[in-house]
């Protein structure tokens, strides 16, 4: 095989080994990643185009209650939260270093 090439049975399958590769990264059940999912939260982000936090352009969904918490609000809209990148990121953080910390999020 050259530079770049795959085997016939990691070609028929490119889509299936990249979930694979990043599983391990993701905090949500599978459901959060699916097509409704995403069709969701695009809708979702184009009625809310405004940062919950700061008011910049809303790129992220993020849940006001951590799924952690309450895994049935995962797809529950009242539960979402517009969010920029950067607010995004320092949700995120505040809850990693709570549960880090032994404290609610």
């Amino acid at each position: 095989m050259g530079t770049g090439s795959r085997c016939p049975g990691c070609k028929s399958k490119p889509f299936a080994n990249a979930q694979r590769k990043y599983a391990h990264n993701r905090s949500h059940p599978p459901e959060w990643y699916g097509t409704r999912a995403r069709r969701m939260k695009a809708a979702f982000l184009a009625a809310n185009p405004r940062c919950h936090e700061c008011g910049a352009h809303s790129t992220h969904v993020d849940h006001a209650t951590p799924v952690s918490v309450r895994p049935d609000l995962l797809m529950d809209v009242g539960n979402w939260r517009p969010h920029c990148g950067p607010c995004s990121e320092r949700q995120g953080a505040r809850i990693a270093n709570a549960r880090r910390y032994g404290r609610k999020p």
